[in-house]
């Protein structure tokens, strides 16, 4: 049989379901057929009222369903954002010492002017990459300044020393390792010497 012609028949037998429909409708309500029309009257506005009823729950069940699949779809991609910031923190946490090889090997600038030039400058290149694609990531350097206030909240004060100017008291004396935070939560904190007044 042609496509047409099976589309066609599908249809074919909608003025049957709709006369049933009608039938069914005018069973429901001309039950009594000696009903006087104010009765008729009342029993229609009775199914009128149940069926707005019905219509305003179906309205409100429908109105959570959707409200509930927003909340559902809002939370699962919160959830998914938190998986990949943990995941990129994760990754960048284990860099860290990778990085920080890098700044102690540059840092001991006798050493490092010893070694070959064209050594030096792949080993420059390769820590300005790994620098670049961590601060994409989010990364940036604590790298307090001697003469600052002590921050406790980005710095570790490891010790101590004295100092006569009440000026310098609880300040930065000297750093002795940068830290590192990652968009604003401090996964590492500097390492630095405090100095405390003494008269």
């Amino acid at each position: 049989m042609p496509k047409d012609e099976k589309e066609n028949q599908k249809f074919d037998n909608i003025p049957e379901i709709q006369d049933n429909v009608e039938k069914e409708d005018a069973e429901v309500v001309f039950e009594d057929e000696d009903e006087s029309p104010k009765d008729l009257i009342k029993k229609l506005r009775e199914a009128l009222k149940k069926s707005q009823k019905e219509r305003a729950e179906y309205l409100d069940g429908w109105q959570r369903m959707k409200a509930d699949s927003v909340n559902a779809k809002r939370q699962e991609e919160e959830s998914r954002k938190e998986f990949v910031k943990f995941a990129e923190e994760r990754l960048i946490e284990r860099l860290l010492p990778v990085l920080e090889s890098f700044n102690l090997a540059t840092a001991n600038k006798e050493a490092w002017e010893a070694l070959p030039k064209d050594w030096r400058t792949g080993m420059e290149y390769i820590q300005k990459s790994l620098v670049g694609a961590l601060s994409e990531g989010g990364l940036s350097e604590i790298d307090p300044k001697v003469g600052e206030p002590f921050d406790p909240q980005h710095s570790t004060g490891v010790e101590s020393v004295a100092t006569s100017d009440k000026a310098l008291d609880h300040t930065v004396a000297v750093v002795l390792q940068k830290g590192y935070s990652l968009n604003g939560k401090v996964l590492k904190p500097a390492r630095v010497t405090i100095a405390e007044y003494h008269e």
